[in-house]
């Protein structure tokens, strides 16, 4: 995960709660460890945009 220059590596699940956007499309949801949410300074619920890499 990067935020401005800072990247965070983060090992977590990426899971479909039935969760749906605004316009019906899947929304996937993936757990922040709270250390990691203060540092890019955003709480549970908001949105952020990672990428995803298979390792």
């Amino acid at each position: 995960m990067k935020h401005r220059n800072e990247y965070y590596s983060l090992n977590s699940n990426i899971v479909n709660m039935g969760v749906k956007n605004p316009d019906g499309s899947i929304c996937y949801i993936i757990g922040i460890r709270k250390e990691i949410r203060n540092k890019i300074g955003k709480q549970p619920g908001d949105q952020v945009t990672v990428t995803v890499k298979e390792v």
